[in-house]
């Protein structure tokens, strides 16, 4: 005996309609996730890009001009120890 196939879509049990809701909101938890991952980074690599001075703003603000090297660019070493790219 084959089984018998109804012609219109039943009724969705509570059972289904508990999975759909949970499906959606992880998929709505999902993309809220990845939306504020996407924050963070973007304001983590904004704080992480240091300003560059120039040979001239370093010295006057009591600097030592460091030519740097073959591979590295032309520093700015602070007294208080920190240093900074100059353009």
């Amino acid at each position: 005996m084959s089984p018998v196939i109804p012609k219109h879509r039943t009724r969705d049990t509570r059972e289904e309609k508990a999975v759909r809701v949970r499906r959606l909101l992880g998929l709505t938890l999902a993309t809220a996730t990845l939306v504020g991952m996407s924050a963070v980074g973007a304001a983590t690599a904004q704080a992480a890009t240091y300003p560059t001075i120039s040979a001239e703003q370093c010295t006057a603000e009591g600097g030592t001009v460091h030519p740097g090297g073959p591979y590295l660019p032309p520093t700015c070493r602070f007294p208080d120890g920190h240093s900074e790219g100059i353009t």
